[in-house]
């Protein structure tokens, strides 16, 4: 699924009100998320972003 056209982050909240991107390749979702100019914090169980920055919005990757 990484580096599919297409490829979907699967948004999901947890208990610190943040948003944890699951995704194969983490260092695709990070580039992704850097054009994007969304803010974001990397962990060991994924990315971290707040719901307010993303604005609701289905972020997709894109090659």
């Amino acid at each position: 699924m990484a580096g599919a056209s297409g490829a979907r982050l699967r948004l999901s909240h947890n208990s610190f009100d943040h948003a944890l991107i699951g995704v194969a390749d983490l260092d695709l979702a990070a580039d992704y998320l850097k054009r994007a100019e969304v803010p974001f914090e990397r962990g060991t169980q994924g990315l971290a972003i707040d719901p307010a920055s993303a604005c609701g919005a289905v972020l997709k990757l894109v090659p």
